[in-house]
């Protein structure tokens, strides 16, 4: 991160997903998938210049005895648990609720169990991951010494129905959870995170290409040019490449990510060659255009909606999100989804057994919104009038302000007056020189005089003249 500064706002609309700013500098894995065998720490360091002053920055991983450290496999988890806290959008609460489906989906991955097992595999794992960052956490403009976890806790419900699986419904009764870190969670809150194109992500094929892409999409955001001063740095320190490798395989490994990248056109091909400097470095340059997405063909605005919370997808039967759509009239819908949303945060009962069965049952039969529920129409109302109240409040401190300002004008005015009758009468030198003659003012008047400094002298005198004025008259 150095000397640049984070932007507001990174998680840019035109993105799926969220990066964190602090948890791509350095790699979180190990770049296989599968772990050396008895190796339970990684670690990774740099050292950078920073205000002219070298910084040894290091991040030392340790995994749990059992279960040991992540792999790129892994990796693909924490980032789609990212994805998922995102699209809550509540960052104050560190839970993230899912299904099975829901997590194997945004993962990419089948809905089988034996990918359902390696998700919770990942979770192990991820349990146990202990990170510590010396001198590399960039927090409030300055790199910080932390440590922490990931992952405080979770829990994977794998209660069976009789038919040996669970359903949908069953899932959406008692969903799986993943509590977040809290240093993770206030990366969020503090808006320390960027955008990601997490579907561009996920075609990457390369574990090595996948990293490259986490790492340069964050300094691309400052510059289309990424330079590093030694390749070997940062193949095996940021891209997380075996030390065991020579420069030669180093490389070698790093093309076939940059290759990758170049031809989903993320890099700029007409630069491939000049990637390696004369001093040992490397020089990368993002393309103008971004790289080409898959066709993908969404369902309405208010199906998405109703898919989001649970609602079965299709419309081969009255209760899918295609059916309500096409049976009912949009602000219906779009009213019984924010009281459903509603009911939700507030934990009401009757919602909380199961969600997506009260939205379409509210919606088919036309309930009643609950007590204490307020339209969008109210709560904007609301809003106005709460406005308003601040806006008397700003104008009676503006009041305040000027009133303010109108007595120090007069004040200042008083004293000049009294200055000028002290010149009049001959009076000044006498005065001033009392002024100065103890406490701070005069420490610092001498010392204005000790350093030549005349003007700064004449200052504190009139400050030190101020004083006394402001004494005579209070007498």
């Amino acid at each position: 991160m150095g000397k640049a500064k984070h932007k507001q706002s990174h998680v840019e609309a035109t993105t799926s997903g969220v990066d964190g700013l602090n948890l791509v500098e350095f790699p979180l894995s190990v770049l296989s998938t599968t772990a050396p065998k008895g190796v339970k720490t990684l670690e990774f360091n740099e050292t950078k210049w920073v205000n002219g002053e070298p910084l040894h920055q290091k991040l030392t991983i340790t995994g749990s005895d059992k279960y040991g450290l992540p792999t790129i496999t892994h990796h693909k988890l924490l980032v789609a648990l990212l994805q998922l806290f995102n699209e809550r959008g509540n960052y104050e609460n560190p839970r993230i609720e899912f299904t099975r489906y829901q997590l194997l989906k945004k993962l990419g991955w089948p809905d089988d169990a034996h990918y359902y097992r390696l998700a919770r595999e990942s979770l192990k794992i991820w349990k146990g991951v202990n990170l510590f960052y010396e001198n590399a956490w960039w927090v409030d403009g300055k790199f910080k010494t932390k440590g922490f976890s990931l992952i405080d806790d979770f829990e994977l419900f794998e209660k069976k129905s009789r038919t040996g699986r669970r359903t949908k419904l069953e899932q959406s009764e008692d969903p799986s959870y993943v509590v977040l870190g809290s240093v993770v969670v206030e990366e969020f809150r503090k808006e320390r995170t960027k955008g990601l194109d997490y579907q561009f992500y996920l075609r990457l094929k390369y574990p090595v290409s996948k990293q490259l892409y986490r790492y340069l999409d964050k300094w691309f955001w400052y510059s289309p040019r990424f330079r590093h001063p030694d390749v070997l740095v940062f193949a095996r320190e940021k891209i997380g490449l075996s030390r065991n490798y020579d420069a030669a395989n180093l490389k070698r490994l790093l093309d076939k990510g940059i290759k990758e990248l170049t031809a989903q056109g993320y890099l700029r091909k007409d630069v491939f060659s000049k990637r390696y400097t004369d001093t040992g470095g490397i020089e990368l340059r993002r393309s103008a255009t971004k790289p080409p997405q898959q066709e993908v063909k969404p369902a309405t605005f208010l199906e998405a909606e109703l898919q989001k919370r649970g609602v079965t997808t299709g419309r081969f039967k009255p209760t899918c999100a295609g059916s309500l759509v096409d049976s009912f009239p949009e602000p219906l819908i779009t009213e019984k989804i924010a009281v459903h949303d509603w009911l939700l945060k507030n934990s009401d009962p009757k919602n909380k057994q199961n969600p997506a069965g009260y939205l379409v049952d509210s919606i088919r039969y036309g309930w009643p919104n609950p007590a204490g529920y307020k339209s969008q129409e109210e709560s904007q109302a609301e809003a106005l009038a709460r406005q308003g109240a601040k806006q008397k409040f700003a104008q009676r401190q503006r009041k305040q302000e000027l009133a303010e300002q109108e007595r120090q004008r007069a004040e200042e005015a008083a004293f000049q007056e009294f200055v000028a009758k002290l010149r009049a009468e001959g009076n000044y030198d006498d005065f001033a020189d009392r002024s100065v003659r103890s406490g701070l003012f005069k420490h610092y008047y001498d010392q204005s005089l000790r350093d030549g400094n005349s003007a700064e002298a004449r200052k504190w005198q009139l400050r030190a003249m101020k004083a006394r004025w402001h004494k005579i008259r209070a007498a």
